[in-house]
């Protein structure tokens, strides 16, 4: 929240987006990744992740679209929070990211995971009942078909098509491709 304040709209923000559009390399760690998206977390306890409202959200810097990034992730416990996240806004997709690991994300829609930790992919796609519309803030979630991926080194996902990959699909293939 502090990132958006400060520098939404100023010409920084500016110049960092249009060296993005023109294929520059932009990094961010914790707070600085979880504000790459156009919907960002910025506030909610780990073990309120699945109570509705506990989780709230605000504009990021919209380097990404219908993504939404939490970082942390395993050491703090956040599954709930991006579950959350997903049921109500089944478009988004959820990326959790461990200690130890990150994510590359060229403008194919694909990330590759590096780094010795991992990366939790919650995707609402199949999403069949939930009862998030149903019920007042405060009240659990209950959501059914929620799909989650775990990926390590070497693994991808296509955010477009929602497909995993292993490290042996296309072997050929690499980030400079």
């Amino acid at each position: 929240l502090r990132l958006t304040s400060i520098l939404g709209g100023s010409r920084f923000l500016e110049a960092i987006q249009k060296r993005l559009e023109t294929g520059a390399l932009i990094a961010g760690t914790s707070a600085g990744a979880a504000v790459f998206s156009d919907t960002m977390i910025y506030e909610g306890k780990s073990e309120e992740g699945l109570v509705k409202g506990r989780v709230l959200t605000t504009s990021g810097f919209s380097f990404v679209e219908n993504i939404v990034f939490d970082t942390h992730f395993m050491s703090r416990g956040r599954i709930g929070r991006l579950i959350q996240i997903v049921t109500t806004n089944p478009t988004i997709i959820g990326i959790g990211i461990g200690e130890d690991s990150g994510v590359i994300l060229k403008g194919d829609g694909v990330i590759e995971v590096i780094g010795a930790g991992q990366v939790v992919i919650v995707d609402g796609k199949d999403i069949a009942h939930s009862n998030v519309m149903d019920i007042e803030p405060g009240k659990p979630i209950a959501v059914e078909n929620v799909r989650i991926h775990s990926l390590v080194t070497g693994y991808r996902y296509d955010f477009k098509k929602r497909l995993f990959f292993t490290p042996s699909h296309n072997k050929t293939e690499s980030l400079d491709d």
